[in-house]
């Protein structure tokens, strides 16, 4: 499960912490024990952290100013740029072979 993609989706890859505990622990807000004795759980948070890193940290740097809300000025990724999820046709960007190694779809 893929939690996000875009550099900007934060909620998701934060959330998807949270999913885990709850799994782990039983506390999900359905009935999941059944299946997980069945299945595994790949939890990727974010496709590209370092996107997320960086809208992040483009935040901290102008909350409260004028500047708070707009877009970074630069590329999240620096070969896909702002469309990384557009790679998955193609598999051209490691973090895309990564992923879809590990789940077998390649």
């Amino acid at each position: 499960m893929i939690s996000t993609v875009h550099a900007t989706e934060i909620a998701a890859s934060q959330m998807s912490i949270k999913l885990a505990y709850d799994l782990i622990t039983g506390n999900a807000f359905f009935d999941v024990n059944r299946s997980l004795n069945d299945i595994v759980v790949l939890l990727v948070p974010t496709h590209h952290p370092e996107g997320n890193q960086m809208v992040v940290d483009w935040y901290k740097k102008y909350v409260g100013t004028m500047y708070e809300g707009g877009t970074t000025p630069w590329l999240y990724h620096p070969y896909a740029g702002h469309d990384n999820n557009r790679d998955w046709y193609m598999f051209n960007l490691a973090e895309t072979r990564d992923i879809s190694t590990s789940m077998n779809i390649r």
